[in-house]
């Protein structure tokens, strides 16, 4: 499954009309948060905002959109016995119709490649109509056509993405005094960069589902043969000879995970990693004796005992002890999440992300 902008990229490059599916508004208990987006043309639908009969609704009004070639709307949801779902929250959600020629999908798609974005957006404020900006750090993409109200989503949205901040409406005001409800929405590169060694049954599970994850994935392997013909968009088979190489080239930070044909070679790449030592994760397949004998190997060759025990192995979750390849996949992708999430909440609270007076 591709993320929501995935899919709005490849329907912006094909010409082909679709309806951009916001949650924008939540309160009680939804399926998914506000930001939370959607993807549908005449004949699919991708990503998703949550699923049932409220996600099936939705589709058949942007549906009905397409036909009708409505620009925009939006629409509350009662999340109860009418949608035959228990949630029993409420949701706001705007449909949108994107064409290939709209300013702000292109600026997103291309400044995002890079560096983390917010989208803001304004939802049928009266006077301002329906509008996106995009903002990087670096400045805004587009005006709201008043100075005031410029400067507050520009210093608002950088202070989100200086704080690693998450979906929030921000209340502010423009140069009138008057209010206006702006969305904004951040968008960072992929949550991770996964470098998976090795292209065996294990590493194909995981692959699957990482495809579906917010990450990117280099997949090194000297056999070209093992990996699939079509790979998902966040997947990059690597093929080298010299598969430890690609270590050097990894971004700091990034997840290593070693899953290699070769004890040798696992025993390499892993020294090569703890050399490095500017990882998050360096996952090692393999039982407990396996890793007391590379640490022995490790020690004698001059890696420290306090890097050695950044090494992970055995890998994956406690409480799934499978050893078929997808039970294993879905052990290890758990504990990556987790690892992360760990990560991210270390971050946020060293950040201590209060937003700025607007």
């Amino acid at each position: 499954m591709k993320n929501w902008l995935e899919c709005l990229q490849q329907t912006v490059d094909q010409g082909e009309p679709c309806i951009l599916v916001s949650i924008v508004d939540a309160h009680g208990s939804t399926p998914r948060e506000v930001g939370a987006k959607m993807i549908v043309t005449e004949g699919d639908a991708y990503a998703t905002i949550g699923g049932g009969r409220f996600e099936y609704d939705c589709i058949e009004v942007a549906r009905e959109m397409l036909r009708l070639r409505q620009l925009h709307k939006v629409q509350r949801y009662s999340l109860g016995p009418s949608l035959g779902q228990c949630c029993g929250g409420v949701a706001e959600v705007a449909f949108d119709l994107i064409a290939e020629n709209s300013e702000w999908v292109l600026t997103l798609i291309a400044q995002q490649r890079h560096s983390a974005v917010v989208l803001a957006s304004i939802i049928d404020q009266p006077g301002y109509g329906h509008h996106r900006w995009v903002v990087s750090e670096r400045g805004m993409y587009g005006t709201t056509d008043a100075p005031t109200l410029d400067d507050q989503v520009m210093k608002r949205s950088q202070h989100l993405l200086a704080t690693r901040g998450v979906t929030q409406s921000a209340h502010l005001t423009d140069t009138s005094g008057r209010e206006v409800v702006v969305l904004l929405e951040p968008i960072y590169p992929h949550a991770l960069d996964i470098v998976l060694f090795g292209a065996g049954h294990i590493g194909q599970a995981l692959v699957r589902l990482l495809a579906d994850l917010p990450c990117h994935v280099n997949w090194v392997d000297s056999r070209q043969n093992l990996f699939p013909a079509n790979l998902p968009v966040n997947i990059d088979p690597v093929v080298t000879p010299a598969p430890e190489s690609e270590v050097d080239h990894a971004p700091s930070e990034a997840y290593f995970l070693v899953m290699t044909h070769s004890h040798p070679l696992d025993q390499v790449i892993c020294e090569r990693i703890l050399s490095k030592d500017d990882f998050r994760y360096c996952g090692l397949i393999g039982s407990k004796s396996k890793r007391k004998k590379f640490e022995k190997r490790f020690l004698a060759h001059g890696i420290p005992a306090t890097v050695i025990e950044k090494l992970t192995c055995p890998i994956g979750i406690d409480g799934i002890s499978g050893k078929h390849p997808a039970e294993i996949a879905i052990a290890v992708a758990a504990q990556l999440m987790q690892v992360h999430e760990q990560y991210e909440d270390r971050l946020t609270q060293t950040f201590s992300p209060k937003l700025v007076a607007g």
